[in-house]
């Protein structure tokens, strides 16, 4: 009898129990995970059915042991003369499919300040009667937020409880980084419940999810002349203009700061990147500015902008854009 099938065995009596004498027949099985119907009745005399063959079910329910295993079906009698007992059944249930498992698509990221992303977690067996609770526990609300569906929640919760029931295998965890600091974070899994067809299923373990919060440096330019980037005036095709800029305070590492123009058809800018660390960043360096001459008649008003490397940004009272404005000379 193979895991969720059924099948029948047919019992009836061997002599007539006499007249007006009811006989029962209750099987019972040794094994939670075999089933059987209920009690039959067999009347004696000649109106009676003692000769009638009745049938009882097994059914083997799908579970979650990996063994091949062998129930003993018993079966009580009361009420015939010299029998309390019937020969019993043994039924052969081999195993359908492995034990469950609970599984994470990953187990750890690494993220910086507002990323958002997300983890699955799935449970190996959809059996038709499965239902699971597997709760998610955020140790520190203040560094990681966690939720699932399409909508942010406000609040940081300190846990989550994920149903799964019958075919619903995957759920899906989205994390976002809370924190501008370095840490780790590990998000904890714990099996509320599992069971299948009403059997409990134990044992199962689940992996930590481990989120790494990676510090982002900040970092603030000073010009020279002070925090206010200087505005450059330009006429076409003619002569350069140059501006100086440094670092505010010691970045405690290296950086490079990259300098890109808002259209690169209409001047050049030298060097490309500019780069301090702890040895120089008290320096000003020098950046050139050539406008480039074209056949149209307009005016044109650009910017230069700094950016940084990932891992840093900027602070919310930097403005790291130079104003570039070039009068045409057609």
């Amino acid at each position: 009898l193979r895991e969720g099938d059924t099948k029948k065995y047919k019992v009836r009596l061997g002599s007539d129990p006499g007249n007006g004498n009811t006989v029962t027949v209750t099987p019972t099985s040794n094994l939670s995970s075999v089933t059987t119907s209920g009690a039959l009745e067999f009347t004696g005399g000649t109106n009676g059915n003692w000769m009638v063959v009745q049938e009882i079910e097994l059914t083997a329910r799908l579970d979650h042991t990996a063994n091949h295993r062998q129930a003993t079906i018993t079966h009580a009698v009361v009420g015939y003369t010299g029998v309390s007992a019937a020969p019993s059944v043994k039924v052969a249930v081999p195993n359908h499919a492995g034990a469950p498992t609970i599984t994470l698509n990953e187990t750890d990221r690494s993220a910086r300040m507002d990323d958002t992303f997300s983890y699955t977690i799935s449970i190996s067996r959809p059996d038709p009667g499965t239902t699971a609770t597997i709760t998610v526990t955020n140790p520190d609300p203040a560094k990681v937020k966690i939720w699932t569906g399409n909508t942010e929640p406000a609040n940081s919760a300190g846990a989550l409880s994920l149903s799964f029931q019958n075919s619903s295998r995957h759920q899906t965890v989205n994390v976002k980084v809370l924190t501008n600091a370095a840490a780790t974070v590990a998000l904890t899994h714990a099996v509320s419940s599992y069971t299948i067809y009403g059997l409990a299923v134990t044992g199962l373990t689940i992996p930590d999810y481990t989120v790494t919060t990676l510090e982002t440096k900040t970092i603030d330019l000073e010009y020279l002349g002070g925090d206010t980037p200087p505005t450059l005036q330009l006429i076409e095709g003619n002569v350069y203009a140059i501006y100086w800029v440094r670092l505010k305070a010691d970045p405690e590492g290296s950086v490079t700061l990259s300098l890109h123009r808002s259209d690169n058809s209409h001047f050049t800018v030298a060097p490309g990147s500019l780069s301090f660390d702890s040895s120089n960043w008290q320096r000003y360096r020098m950046v050139t500015v050539k406008p480039l001459d074209d056949s149209g008649t307009t005016d044109k008003t650009e910017t230069i902008t700094h950016q940084v490397p990932t891992g840093w940004k900027f602070s919310a009272s930097t403005n790291p854009a130079v104003p570039v404005n070039i009068t045409d000379d057609d």
